[in-house]
């Protein structure tokens, strides 16, 4: 009794705890007009409590949580990833439209010259904590600064002292300058006339600003009000005149698949992105075979019957698996470091392991091996393992040869038993940024690339140097179509391994 008295206890609160985290959650992004979000956080919130609170639904209770993680985690990133390739999202297109615009025209003030600076003076209302600018002319008029405007003060009303500076201001307490906090003064300002305002220069002047552009909201149009120039709204998100002069920042627009054309049809991309692809496959064949066939190899001949220290070597041989990744590879980093790296130091020579392409690549490819030979150890060992004694004993009756053992029952049976994880290898090998990053940041680099491919960059790394190092601003929507392709290509080429795989149960 006491114990379902408990599980009851445990259960409603558990279920009371979801419900709050969920109604704030959604509270929270309605906050913020993100209504998918809002719908999504309430529908999933209703149908966990209609699977909590019946008790003939049993199976569910264990199954939703998963696929809630599997959306939240998987399918969410990946129509999140497929929706930004469409836009022009990047640094110079990150607003909504009526953002951008907006600063823009903050943007467009410069100092009017033709109008001398004022003398300023901060001051703050009795029993008021607001502070307020105020301006005294040329001819010692005072003016009291705000949104509205400039409000003329009566002579009456304020006294200078021998120096000229405020003394009295009634209405107001006139700061001294060890009140005044410098920071405060970015949010004074005070509108002079239609398109100009007054912002102080520090703590004893103020200028005015004129306004450069005005915006037509029923035309969509920014105009520049000295020139009459007129920049009109492109298809790429920003405002653009007819001369080709654009306005920044732009703003988010879909654009449909033109990041997807733009690797095809601009060389910048189309190139490097060839160059990528090719060395993408042949790093994730060669170096899947080569660490394959090593590991086979050790394991074959740990298994030989007469090999000692058996323990002792596959010890040895699993700890670069065991090792902390990252700092194995900026070991090796180090070590092959052209001028104070170890491996020329005791060699004497003065190779540039990674500066120069093919060097680099092969460099990776032994890191790559190094890294994962232990683990084709491991699955070799229990593949090899799991074959039967007697098969080979009756190889060997029948005058099978090593040779032929190896060729037609062991590789054969040992390839059935890890063709799904071999493939799970091969495409996890399209997806192995650390290496490639830690190692040469994808370089060396193209030199008709922008800086942005390199010699060792696979796709995974090049569309993060896009997304954070494309050119003259973070790419993320080109980014996100490159890893569109990528996905893309792995899926295919999984597909097409596991097809191939299966044939191999028969």
């Amino acid at each position: 009794m006491l114990r379902s008295s408990l599980g009851s206890f445990t259960k409603i609160l558990l279920i009371s705890l979801m419900n709050f985290s969920g109604i704030f959650a959604a509270g929270a992004f309605a906050g913020q007009r993100n209504w998918a979000f809002t719908f999504a956080t309430t529908v999933s919130l209703v149908v966990l409590n209609y699977i909590y609170l019946i008790k003939r639904i049993v199976a569910w209770k264990y199954v939703i949580p998963g696929v809630l993680f599997l959306l939240l985690f998987h399918a969410y990133p990946a129509l999140l990833s497929g929706y930004v390739s469409m836009t022009n999202h990047s640094n110079g297109h990150m607003l909504p439209k009526s953002d951008a615009i907006q600063v823009i025209l903050d943007n467009s003030f410069i100092t009017d010259k033709s109008i001398p600076p004022f003398k300023m003076q901060i001051a703050k209302k009795a029993k008021s904590d607001i502070s307020i600018m105020v301006l005294i002319g040329a001819d010692k008029e005072v003016f009291v600064g705000s949104e509205l405007g400039l409000r003329s003060v009566p002579s009456s009303n304020y006294t200078f002292d021998k120096s000229g500076l405020l003394i009295r201001l009634q209405g107001y307490r006139i700061l001294s300058k060890s009140e005044i906090e410098f920071e405060s003064l970015d949010s004074l300002s005070a509108k002079y006339g239609e398109n100009s305002f007054v912002k102080p220069i520090d703590l004893d002047y103020a200028e005015v600003y004129g306004r450069t552009l005005t915006y037509d909201e029923a035309a969509g149009a920014i105009t520049e009000i000295k020139t009459g120039k007129i920049f009109h709204p492109n298809k790429t998100g920003n405002m653009v005149s007819s001369d080709g002069t654009v306005l920044t920042p732009g703003w988010q627009e879909f654009i449909g698949f033109s990041n997807y054309l733009t690797f095809f049809k601009d060389p910048r991309y189309s190139k490097p992105l060839v160059r990528v692809i090719s060395w993408t496959v042949a790093n994730a064949v060669i170096s899947l075979l080569l660490s394959f066939f090593l590991g086979f190899f050790l394991t074959l001949v740990m298994n030989f019957e007469k090999f000692r220290a058996k323990r002792f070597y596959q010890t040895f041989f699993i700890i670069p698996f065991a090792a902390p990744f990252t700092l194995m590879i900026l070991v090796w980093k180090g070590l092959l470091q052209e001028k104070s790296g170890l491996v020329n130091a005791l060699f004497g020579t003065s190779i540039d392991w990674l500066g120069d392409p093919w060097i680099a690549r092969g460099i990776v490819l032994l890191v790559e091996v190094w890294a994962s030979f232990p683990y084709m150890v491991l699955i070799t060992t229990a593949a090899i393992s799991s074959i039967s004694k007697e098969i080979i004993q009756a190889a060997e009756i029948d005058g099978a040869s090593s040779r032929q053992i190896f060729k037609f029952i062991q590789l054969p049976l040992t390839l059935k038993s890890i063709a799904p994880i071999l493939v799970t290898s091969f495409s996890g090998a399209f997806s192995g940024f650390a290496i490639i990053y830690l190692l040469t940041q994808g370089g060396p680099t193209f030199s008709d690339t922008s800086g942005v491919a390199g010699a060792t960059d696979i796709l995974i790394s090049y569309t993060y140097k896009l997304a954070f190092y494309g050119g003259e601003s973070n790419n993320y929507g080109l980014a996100s179509a490159a890893s569109i392709i990528n996905f893309m290509f792995i899926a295919i080429i999984s597909v097409s391994a596991f097809k191939q795989a299966k044939q191999l149960d028969n």
